[in-house]
């Protein structure tokens, strides 16, 4: 029997969904598919970092000890940016996903940029911001402070407008679920977006604001006689009144997802080859789900995923159903193909 360890935390500002997938994952060991191969192992990382084994508080060689795979289900800092990636392999203990240099690659949005751009892989156009920085020596009052806060985001505001055309769609560096993204139509709006930006003392993207039709694609290695399997491209169908599909959207359950997409067989074609290219360059592993969008300009890539989303209102799982699989089928292939370490 397989011991599986599903790690699941509450890290950053994403807790909410991390818990959500990871017990969607744990659920799916209760079923008679699954229950009669693997041992189910929690394994759960509070905001201090601290390691639980099955609820009791534990070191990382006594899980090294009694786990032979993990499932990685935390989104965001810490699950996805390459660290925890890191920690295993100083283990040694085989995981599900992506290594650390691959995970930090796709997790940071402008090296993903910089790694389509090599690739001739069109992306929308962006500016990067490095996150604000004030000198915390300063004897500046709170007044002072705020000015010059006001100050920063002002000139940061009309240097997009300076380089790139309205409108515009800023987002944090690094982060995921489309939390803090912002589609800014006046230098106002750009304002406000750098001063959120500072008070959260994030770095910033801004890009170019891509109107399309939004979509993501799923390729996993090893499944069904193919080196990469990429599943038929899902339509992200949005309501008139949202210019993306936004945080909100995406957290409600309510994201309206289509796979296969209503896409002319040639532009499926062409997404499925970049998705192999971009799965195959960036050496991802096991998993990978690229979000794009296509207008009548082509396909622009936004973003690449390298933690699945188990949920059932998921790409993955709706692509998955596209094909006749489901996600036992993916679970059990996932598993087997890291324990083989490929």
């Amino acid at each position: 029997m397989k011991r599986v360890g599903v790690i699941r935390g509450n890290l950053n500002n994403r807790t909410k969904n991390s818990l959500e997938n990871g017990s969607r994952v744990i659920s799916y060991f209760s079923l008679e598919q699954m229950r009669d191969s693997y041992k189910l192992v929690d394994i759960f990382i509070d905001q201090g970092e601290k390691w639980y084994l099955n609820g009791v508080l534990t070191d990382l060689d006594k899980i090294a000890q009694q786990v032979d795979v993990v499932i990685n289900t935390i989104y965001g800092d810490f699950g996805e940016d390459g660290k925890i990636q890191q920690i295993l392999d100083q283990l040694d203990i085989s995981y599900v996903g992506s290594d650390p240099v691959a995970s930090a690659l796709s997790y940071d949005k402008n090296t993903t940029k910089m790694a389509l751009s090599n690739l001739k892989i069109r992306s929308p156009r962006h500016l990067l911001f490095p996150a604000y920085f004030r000198d915390l020596d300063s004897s500046q009052n709170e007044s002072e402070i705020r000015e010059q806060k006001k100050e920063y985001a002002t000139n940061k505001a009309r240097d997009v407008w300076a380089k790139l055309s309205p409108p515009w769609i800023i987002k944090p560096l690094t982060g995921g679920s489309s939390l803090g993204v912002l589609v800014c139509n006046s230098i106002e709006d750009l304002v406000q977006a750098f001063l959120s930006g500072v008070e959260a003392d994030s770095s910033l993207i801004a890009e170019e604001y891509i109107k399309g039709q939004e979509g993501s694609i799923v390729s996993i290695n090893n499944f069904r006689g193919q080196d990469i399997y990429t599943f038929p491209p899902a339509q992200i169908i949005i309501p008139k009144d949202k210019a993306f599909c936004d945080s909100e959207l995406k957290n409600s359950g309510k994201m309206k997802i289509v796979c296969p997409g209503n896409f002319p067989t040639s532009q499926s074609k062409e997404i499925e080859k970049i998705a192999k290219q971009i799965h195959k360059e960036l050496n991802l592993r096991h998993y990978s789900k690229i979000d794009f969008i296509i207008n009548r300009n082509g396909i622009y890539i936004i973003e690449i995923n390298t933690i699945p989303e188990y949920q059932d209102n998921s790409v993955l799982n709706n692509s998955l159903l596209s094909v006749g699989s489901n996600m036992v089928e993916f679970l059990i292939h996932s598993i087997d193909i890291a324990l083989t370490k490929d």
